[in-house]
């Protein structure tokens, strides 16, 4: 098995905003370069996260088709965000995990791994 690769993001703000802006992936994700309905020569026009365990992250696109990026395996409000992501590949191949905790300098920090 291949280790995991683990990548940790220090932002300065607080652990809620951090984690609140994360899960409003609407809001900073690019979908004019990175979607599934580029494959398709369509384009995204939003993405939309139930967030509850086994809530569904979804891609809208612009000519009313979805697609299923992945779904929340595990939620604690401002301390974990864990899902399995798809984003076209066979729905168990990727697992990426988000925590967010305060680094030893009392900064938030994101851990993420994959």
């Amino acid at each position: 098995m291949l280790e995991p690769i683990v990548k940790t993001i220090e932002v300065t703000c607080s652990q809620q905003m951090a984690f609140d802006m994360f899960v409003n992936i609407n809001s900073w994700w690019p979908l004019d370069k990175r979607s599934m309905s580029m494959k398709n020569g369509g384009t995204a026009k939003s993405v939309s996260v139930d967030n509850k365990v086994g809530g569904q992250i979804v891609e809208h696109s612009n000519d009313g088709n979805e697609n299923l990026w992945g779904t929340i395996k595990e939620l604690e409000p401002y301390h974990l965000f864990s899902m399995n992501c798809f984003m076209g590949l066979p729905r168990l191949l990727t697992t990426q995990q988000k925590s967010c905790s305060p680094n030893p300098i009392g900064k938030p920090s994101e851990t993420w791994r994959k």
